[in-house]
C-alpha cells in the first residue's frame, strides 16, 4: 500500500496541474486507508519544500484577499508573461 507522500506524488506526477482542493480530494478518494484532511496539508506542504512538487501561488483580482494555490509535476517551469 502507498503512503499519502507517494499518493499525492503520483496524483501531482499524472496531471498537468491540479488546484488545492482538487488535489486533496482526490488524496481522499484514491487511499485505501483513513487520512485526515491536515495529514494531506502537512503531505503536500512537505513535497513542496522538498522540491518533488512545483507550487504556483496567485492571486485573483475577484478574490485579492485570498491565496491559492496549483501545484505540477516535479520539473515543471512556470513562466510569467
Amino acid at each position: 500500500m502507498m503512503t499519502i507522500k507517494e499518493t499525492v506524488k503520483e496524483i501531482v506526477n499524472k496531471s498537468q496541474g491540479l488546484k488545492a482542493v482538487e488535489l486533496s480530494m482526490r488524496v481522499l478518494t484514491e487511499t485505501k486507508y483513513d487520512v485526515k484532511s491536515e495529514d494531506i496539508i502537512k503531505t503536500i506542504e512537505d513535497l513542496v519544500r522538498e522540491g518533488e512538487i512545483v507550487e504556483l501561488e496567485y492571486i485573483l483580482p475577484q478574490m485579492d484577499y485570498r491565496i491559492k494555490s496549483i501545484y505540477f509535476p516535479k520539473g515543471t517551469n512556470i513562466l510569467e508573461r
